[in-house]
């Protein structure tokens, strides 16, 4: 999805409040050239050997972890993170997708096996709302995730909403010492004044935003300490499989993969 035909005039023909519109009207054309019709190789391969970092998908009790997707499009992540033993809900704003997510779950069910046999496959649900509001967590009474997983999500979003997508992250994701939130960033090396979406998502904008939910900042000013109520990183590293080479002809890494968790000071 680099500049996707038709993609970037219709969302930016809308103010950025307003854009859920757009992508609602993008999914009603059946037009969605960011599906890559496949699960997520770097998702996979980072579920499998991070666990050092995101623990398993069931903790002790038999109690699944639950998983969020934002912006899961037509739910190839959220199948993949059931497939591992979370309990995984989708969320998007346009009923036609979650209509497409409910159709390749029925689709893929006999194709994806259990991670792990003994644990099983976890559920995997979708919804129809709004990241920014409550409504949907209230439909499924949910309140927290134990792992949000975040792929061409922030760098759909308006980079006026960057603040509120920290702030929401936070508001979303448990603390410590479970609470993980992965992020696949891409586009990395695109100009920041190019617009989108896609639009130009570098470590440094993860970084910045993160660090301070809520807050308006600068990419030039990046702590990667932790700072009271920010992010910590845990852990930053380029992904082994990817949709996408993962480095350039010019040998630039194109994606890397961070998990953050919320700080522990005060």
């Amino acid at each position: 999805m680099s500049n996707p035909t038709g993609v970037s005039d219709l969302v930016n023909s809308y103010p950025p409040e307003r854009q859920p519109s757009a992508w609602d009207a993008l999914w009603q054309k059946s037009h969605t050239p960011w599906d890559r019709g496949e699960f997520s190789p770097a998702l996979r391969t980072t579920l499998k050997e991070r666990q050092d970092i995101l623990g398993g998908a069931v903790r002790p009790s038999g109690e699944r972890k639950k998983a969020l997707v934002p912006g899961c499009g037509r739910g190839w992540d959220v199948l993949l993170l059931a497939s591992f033993g979370y309990d995984a809900y989708g969320l998007d704003v346009s009923a036609k997708a979650v209509e497409a997510c409910r159709e390749l779950e029925i689709k893929t069910r006999d194709e994806l096996s259990a991670a792990n046999e003994h644990f099983g496959k976890g559920k995997a649900a979708f919804l129809q709302g709004n990241f920014f509001e409550d409504g949907w967590c209230r439909e499924i009474d949910v309140q927290n995730f134990d792992l949000i997983y975040d792929y061409t999500f922030f760098c759909a979003l308006s980079p006026t909403l960057r603040p509120k997508w920290a702030q929401r992250m936070s508001q979303l994701l448990n603390g410590p010492p479970e609470g993980r939130l992965i992020c696949l960033e891409w586009p990395r090396d695109k100009d920041l004044s190019a617009g989108g979406p896609p639009f130009a998502s570098p470590t440094a904008a993860y970084s910045a935003h993160l660090s301070r939910p809520g807050e308006e900042v600068s990419y030039d000013d990046v702590n990667d300490g932790c700072e009271p109520g920010g992010f910590e990183r845990l852990a930053h590293f380029q992904p082994k499989v990817s949709f996408r080479k993962t480095t350039d002809e010019s040998g630039k890494v194109e994606e890397m993969v961070a998990i953050w968790q919320k700080c522990l000071c005060k």
